[in-house]
């Protein structure tokens, strides 16, 4: 898989959230310097913590909607998943998430659902699987 394809995972909102709240959070510091409430060395040090915090919260959401994506296309509880990424603190989250994921869903030649892989039959439509690769 590359890293487009994986990119992919990330549901558009995701995407859009992540990119409003890293904007914003350097137009809040950008428009504190602006009125004047500090200083110019003190607002380009804002400015700079504003562009970082923004990269970072960005990311955060990047992360949470990878984990969102993934976990429907392992046909996990994509919900679950994502508020215990989101609310364990430290990143902890994320390594429990990517410890314990079940593999990628292989598709039943008859009706297109996911199957477990190494499943002899589909659980939806009862067909045989053997032509699923390992």
């Amino acid at each position: 898989m590359s890293m487009r394809s994986e990119f992919e995972v990330i549901p558009q909102t995701a995407k859009y959230i992540a990119g409003i709240m890293a904007v914003g959070m350097a137009l809040v510091f950008i428009l504190l310097i602006s009125l004047g409430k500090v200083g110019v060395p003190e607002g380009l040090t804002l400015m700079c913590a504003g562009a970082l915090g923004g990269a970072f919260v960005g990311a955060l959401v990047l992360l949470a909607g990878y984990v969102y994506g993934d976990a429907q296309r392992r046909g996990m509880p994509a919900g679950w998943w994502t508020l215990l990424v989101l609310l364990v603190p430290n990143f902890i989250g994320f390594l429990l998430y990517f410890l314990l994921r079940k593999p990628l869903l292989a598709v039943c030649a008859n009706c297109n659902s996911g199957v477990e892989p190494g499943s002899a039959f589909c659980p939806r439509c009862g067909a045989a699987q053997g032509a699923i690769a390992r």
